[in-house]
């Protein structure tokens, strides 16, 4: 939808079909059936499209405000959501709906949750596999820490991690936490750092509520 505020009434509000003219109204997406919703660059929204919402959905879809033109991702569905970090110009997704297999995939024996990479011109870089059911992502622009939600990781051990200075959080971990890391390197662009970042995803033995768990 594309709303312009100076046009909403009080009380029960009808928007039409878009209207080029008016640049306001409900816009057709191409196969997609969002939940969340991320600025990136140029006007660009990436869209968390998902079979939870389109059953059809087989792609994420990005889409330009100005121009309406639109890409697709392909490799990667079923967010929630979504988040652009501008400091390593990538885009984040939280999709616990992933297909583990061929798009479209609208059940849950199909679907696995992932954390999605995709850079700024709309191609997928990578997905990390996250604990079931993880669809929340965040981003620290200034240290290109990303946090996922982690149902494994337990309220006590997670508050104690993130307190601690953020070079040595995940090292010295809280004694009461069994902790076992993965490691995924990939190439930032050169216009944010340059260099190679290692992203190190936490999980635990313990399993209490959900918490924050960041992807340094």
């Amino acid at each position: 939808m594309v709303i312009d505020p100076e046009t909403v009434t009080p009380g029960t509000f009808v928007l039409g079909a878009f209207d080029p003219a008016k640049n306001s109204g409900v816009l057709q997406l191409s196969n997609c059936g969002p939940n969340g919703a991320t600025v990136g660059p140029h006007d660009n929204l990436l869209l968390g499209c998902t079979p939870a919402n389109n059953p059809a959905n087989d792609s994420t879809l990005v889409i330009n405000a100005t121009t309406r033109h639109f890409s697709h991702v392909n490799g990667l569905v079923g967010s929630d959501e979504v988040w652009f970090n501008k400091g390593d110009g990538r885009y984040y997704t939280g999709s616990n709906r992933n297909c583990r297999t061929t798009a479209p995939c609208p059940t849950a024996a199909t679907q696995a949750a992932v954390l999605g990479v995709v850079d700024a011109t709309s191609v997928l870089i990578e997905t990390v596999p996250q604990s079931s059911g993880s669809h929340s992502v965040a981003a620290d622009s200034k240290r290109n820490l990303i946090f996922v939600r982690n149902r494994r990781r337990s309220v006590s051990s997670a508050r104690a991690a993130i307190r601690r200075p953020w070079a040595s959080r995940f090292a010295a971990a809280p004694t009461a936490v069994s902790a076992s890391t993965s490691t995924v390197s990939t190439t930032i662009g050169t216009t944010a750092i340059g260099t190679i970042a290692t992203a190190t995803i936490a999980t635990a033995t313990t399993t209490t509520t959900d918490q924050d768990v960041a992807v340094s």
